[in-house]
């Protein structure tokens, strides 16, 4: 209940919204009630008594009780429309942005597929039990209790017994809605995970129609959407189970009423308008009752799907306690000592790293995959914090500097190139609010990417498409570097720029990357060593530890593990081209 607590939180700013809609649901109460009340006059006054002043007046009261009711409704759906839409869209934003300030380990423990589906799944689950609770629970809950006074008025003795049913149906949905609740806690899981295939499978669409894998990716996906169908369904049989439970609860009360009632008009202590009047009361209220059976069942959902949403929300977002700015120059970066694991790992990715960078040095890392290139490299901007050891910048631990700071001195181009599906201009400029489309352009220029721009008929105004899915590798490549020059950062870092490239787009994306390293500190983690054979210095990497360092040269000289990859990778290369 604490998290229906905090989602009704949301419904502060919209509190006077809110009573207007409530008085349009007292009306509609109101009025649903009327039309039962009016069934006495109707029958006694004017089937039994034949008073002619009374059909007359009562065609006309019936018309406005429904006229009202009618505009009373349409007020509350609009008045609770607007908030309900405007409350989802404050926790959405809320989440999303809370997502983007969480620690990469969270993202990484979560995975992309569940925090997606939190967005998206968890939230219009939550839309769901709110509209149910704040509409239609609030508004049958005020009718029931108007056709219950109503019933009363008619007939207090005969009324106590009928509604005393009521707590007995009601204990077996209780039980039902905690059911469901379990329930929609595992649909949300296996949503998350189906999202998540679902974003690998077609991201990767080319690998799988590559290796003829459609089938299995059909076949694994179909288990995933069978499984969430049992609980679909599993969910919905009780959800109609309630509904009957009630009925059958309702029908003792509704025959107690006919063989009571019937007697009292046949003996004349009760006028048949009076006995209908009640009974119509009574059928009535049964419908609204049923209806909050299934509203319980629906907020017990959404409750479910809060718990999720607020465990995201609820999680501490990355450490950012820094009060120091980046220096610019920034200075040398030192590394002492650093030890990394990442948490489901038992053995260290990086283990007591010293390493000095020079302000505006070059510095290659090279080594066998895994061997902790990436880990160290993206430790520099705190997407990790390290477990043992620090990073300095100009003799200041990063850890003591505010983190956009650190990071906005910090230009990353990495093999995989993200771009989103917006303008190039604005992807050219992401980060940037106060660049001129001059700077954008000689950006693009600097970057080799002009021309290609400039023979697309939008140019700067044209799409990148998803994950920049309308341009080549090579293109994107030089996209990511414009954005890099227009951010102008003292330290660059570039994760295998060219590795995913052929060799005329690697050649020209080279010369782009060359533009940018011009008087930068600058950290290359490099596959093919023959791209920072010019590099000031080299540090060789095996299994999280520095094992060589120096310039290609001497490293050659030494017959090391340097040279030991550089001739195998030269022999590979040349195996290749024959």
């Amino acid at each position: 209940m604490n998290h229906l607590r905090r989602l009704l939180q949301y419904l502060r700013p919209h509190v006077s919204t809110l009573i207007l809609a409530m008085l349009c649901m007292v009306v509609v109460a109101a009025a649903t009630a009327g039309t039962a009340f009016v069934i006495q006059p109707i029958l006694d006054d004017v089937f039994v008594a034949k008073n002619e002043q009374a059909l007359v007046i009562l065609p006309w009261i019936v018309i406005a009780i429904y006229t009202t009711k009618g505009v009373a409704y349409f007020g509350q759906g609009v008045l609770m429309a607007k908030t309900r839409h405007s409350v989802i869209a404050a926790l959405r934003s809320d989440l999303y942005t809370h997502i983007l300030s969480l620690p990469m380990t969270v993202i990484d423990r979560q995975g992309k597929g569940q925090l997606m589906s939190r967005v998206t799944y968890d939230v219009l689950t939550i839309e769901a039990g709110l509209t149910m609770l704040v509409t239609g629970a609030v508004r049958d809950l005020l009718t029931a209790l108007f056709l219950v006074a109503l019933v009363i008025y008619r007939d207090p003795l005969l009324a106590f017994y009928t509604l005393i049913v009521f707590p007995l149906a009601m204990m077996p949905v209780v039980i039902i809605a905690r059911r469901i609740k379990k329930i929609a806690q595992q649909t949300a899981q296996n949503m998350g995970m189906l999202t998540s295939r679902l974003e690998e499978t077609l991201g990767g669409i080319r690998i799988v129609k590559a290796f003829g894998m459609q089938r299995h990716e059909a076949g694994r996906f179909r288990k995933m959407v069978d499984e969430l169908a049992r609980l679909g369904i599993k969910t919905e049989t009780y959800n109609t189970t309630s509904s009957p439970i009630v009925e059958m609860f309702a029908s003792f009360g509704i025959a107690l009423v006919v063989y009571y009632g019937g007697s009292n008009v046949i003996a004349g202590t009760t006028t048949p308008g009076n006995f209908f009047s009640f009974l119509t009361a009574l059928l009535m209220v049964y419908e609204p009752v049923k209806r909050l059976s299934t509203f319980n069942n629906k907020m017990h959902e959404g409750l479910a799907a809060a718990d999720r949403v607020f465990a995201i929300i609820d999680s501490p977002p990355e450490t950012n306690t820094g009060q120091r700015l980046l220096n610019r120059p920034t200075g040398d970066i030192a590394i002492k000592g650093l030890r990394f694991a990442y948490p489901d790992s038992k053995e260290e990715a990086l283990k007591g790293i010293d390493l000095t960078v020079r302000q505006g040095e070059v510095v290659a890392l090279v080594g066998a995959s895994g061997s902790g290139k990436s880990t160290l490299a993206n430790l520099i901007p705190r997407f990790y914090d390290p477990q043992g050891g620090s990073i300095e910048i100009g003799g200041v631990d990063i850890r003591d500097m505010e983190l956009e700071s650190l990071r906005g001195g910090i230009a990353l181009v990495t093999q995989e190139v993200i771009l989103f599906n917006e303008t190039l201009h604005e992807n050219i400029a992401y980060g940037r609010d106060d660049v001129s489309p001059e700077q954008v352009r000689a950006a693009a220029a600097d970057a080799f990417a002009l021309e290609f721009i400039e023979q697309i008929p939008e140019r700067f105004e044209a799409l990148a498409g998803e994950r920049g899915g309308r341009l080549s590798g090579g293109q994107r490549q030089r996209v990511s570097i414009a954005r890099s020059l227009l951010k102008d950062a003292p330290i660059l870092i570039l994760d295998e720029a060219t590795s995913a490239l052929d060799s005329e787009s690697e050649a020209m994306v080279q010369q782009a990357i060359d533009r940018l390293m011009v008087g930068r500190t600058t950290l290359v983690i490099a596959h093919r060593l023959s791209t920072i054979r010019h590099a000031d210095r080299i540090v060789v990497m095996q299994r999280g530890e520095i094992v060589e360092e120096g310039k290609h040269d001497e490293l050659l000289a030494r017959n090391g593990a340097y040279a030991g990859l550089y001739h195998m990778q030269f022999r590979a290369e040349q195996a290749a081209t024959s």
